[in-house]
């Protein structure tokens, strides 16, 4: 899993730099300014009317934490993403919007957020949509060793189109990112807004599978104002590194929409019973795991 993926080279198919596509002319997002004097953009005027995900940019990625799940054969973890992978379409139905959360820093959300998102990428059939929401702390551009660019901050901010933040993975057409981007507005002014909830509302009809990476649960009222616009939440865990009172209150929290809960770097039980190398399943004895 810390073997970075080597990007493909980029074909003929992929658009310029530039976000712009040959012989099609889109409108800018008119800026406005709201009670508090500052732009913002209203919900008619969201960018997504002349906007299809089959024209967004690809762009080569670094998928350095899913390179498991992308190589050949079996490995142990990229086996228990896919479970998850499955226990998360068989529970929520069909569109969703998960919000990936955790009690605390550190328990590899993001981690968790990128990966499900890569294994359902890995179904050609829909289109999956990664949102990196935590604006505090924005990293799954880092781990898809992307430079930073325009994002949700851009695009709440009336300061971008979201034709040019949303892009989809060169290695994995199926997979589209709209990272978090970066403003000079309060994250919770941007998040506190109708505009957000537009937004997820109108990318919900182009997007059956959205994968959201938030932040911690009540370490601050942006999970809050995030959560509200998801259909349901998905618990990450770390053993010997999430605190348990944390654990306690955001478990309960979470409840109402709680989808379920993922262990994150566990260690198997050291009385499970070691494989034989002709065993078929012989993932469900290694060590190492990471979901």
């Amino acid at each position: 899993m810390s073997k970075i993926f080597n990007a493909l080279r980029l074909n003929e198919a992929v658009m310029p730099e530039t976000g712009e596509f040959p012989g099609r002319q889109t409108a800018a997002a008119k800026p406005v300014r709201g009670a508090d004097g500052k732009p913002h953009i209203t919900t008619a005027e969201l960018p997504l009317d002349e906007w299809t995900p089959s024209l967004v940019r690809l762009v080569p990625v670094q998928i350095a934490d899913a390179a498991a799940l992308l190589s050949p054969g079996q490995s142990y973890a990229a086996e228990q993403y896919r479970i998850a992978r499955t226990k998360i379409v068989q529970s929520i139905p069909k569109p969703f919007r998960l919000a990936i959360t955790s009690p605390g820093a550190g328990d590899g959300k993001t981690l968790t957020a990128v990966n499900l998102a890569v294994a359902l990428g890995l179904k050609n059939e829909e289109p999956t949509l990664l949102i990196d929401a935590d604006l505090r702390r924005a990293s799954v551009h880092k781990r898809l060793g992307v430079a930073v660019g325009p994002g949700v901050a851009e695009v709440l901010a009336g300061a971008g189109r979201l034709q040019d933040a949303i892009f989809r993975a060169a290695e994995l057409p199926s997979l589209h990112v709209l990272p978090a981007g970066s403003s000079e507005r309060n994250p919770t002014e941007l998040l506190d807004s109708p505009c957000w909830r537009d937004l997820m509302d109108k990318l919900r009809r182009d997007f059956p599978q959205i994968i959201v990476d938030c932040p911690p649960v009540d370490v601050l009222a942006d999970y809050d104002l995030i959560a509200a616009a998801c259909d349901s939440s998905l618990l990450v865990l770390r053993p010997d590194h999430t605190n348990r009172a944390l654990c306690k209150a955001a478990a309960a929290k979470l409840k109402p929409k709680l989808t379920g809960v993922l262990i994150n770097s566990f260690e198997p039980w050291f009385l499970w019973r070691k494989p034989a190398h002709d065993d078929r399943y012989y993932y469900y004895g290694r060590k190492g795991g990471q979901a």
